[in-house]
């Protein structure tokens, strides 16, 4: 059978070590605590009542949080009621640690705090601690991974979304420039047009004017000639006029 300290948390890539918070009035248990959670890893805060870990759960997430139950000003009871009704707070897994015997009442109280509830009794069975402190180091590893792969899972939603908007745009550019490549493509058909109708037009002006040209130059208008200079000019006006 596998002992705790083989499954113990590893830190993946992504993922915050965490955190153990250890809350008993006696330094001196504090220090036990601490040298038996040692092979897990995880950082682990000691205080000495209260009122200083719902300091501490406010500002830093705890993967379970080992709490005493007899301290004074407030007992542990007393803090988890406070957990349970802070949102921040509210899902933090909450181990128990009691000398109390184990009758209902006690059980019933600490279970009605609300949240992720275990209870250990003094003296402490080391092996069932660091089961149960295992077991929560897991499930917050799971959610920290669960919270890493959402992360990634909107960032690639975020990435493709403005790849699409990137598309979209694109799409948007190449349909308003091939317009404007239509339309200058119709307008050099214009000109090219043109400019073949003004070539083609250009040596008939130049003949009528030549036709004028002898016209003017002609005495007698009777003449042969100038009547075939004026039918040819009237030709090629036709022609001109298409």
């Amino acid at each position: 059978m596998a002992t705790a300290a083989a499954t113990t948390w590893e830190q993946a890539p992504g993922l915050c070590r965490p955190k153990i918070l250890v809350v008993d009035n006696i330094p001196e248990n504090l220090a036990v605590m601490e040298a038996l959670l040692g092979y897990t890893n995880a950082a682990i805060v000691c205080v000495e009542s209260g009122a200083e870990a719902l300091a501490r759960m406010n500002m830093d997430e705890y993967a379970v949080v080992l709490l005493d139950v007899a301290m004074p000003e407030m007992n542990g009871f007393q803090v988890a009621k406070t957990m349970h009704s802070n949102a921040r707070t509210a899902n933090t897994p909450v181990i128990f640690v009691t000398a109390y015997p184990q009758d209902e009442v006690g059980v019933r109280e600490g279970y009605s705090t609300g949240g992720a509830v275990d209870f250990l009794f003094k003296p402490i069975d080391h092996t069932l601690l660091r089961t149960k402190v295992q077991v929560f180091l897991n499930l917050h590893k799971k959610l920290q991974e669960q919270r890493l792969a959402n992360t990634q899972l909107t960032a690639l939603q975020d990435d493709l979304i403005g790849r699409q908007l990137d598309v979209e745009v694109t799409r948007q550019t190449l349909s308003r420039k091939n317009r404007e490549l239509e339309m200058r493509c119709h307008e050099l058909v214009r000109r090219s047009r043109e400019q073949k109708t003004i070539a083609a037009r250009t040596p008939v002006l130049q003949a009528i004017l030549d036709y004028l040209d002898l016209m003017e130059t002609c005495d007698d208008r009777n003449s042969a000639d100038f009547n075939q200079w004026i039918e040819s000019s009237r030709k090629l006006t036709r022609v001109c006029m298409g």
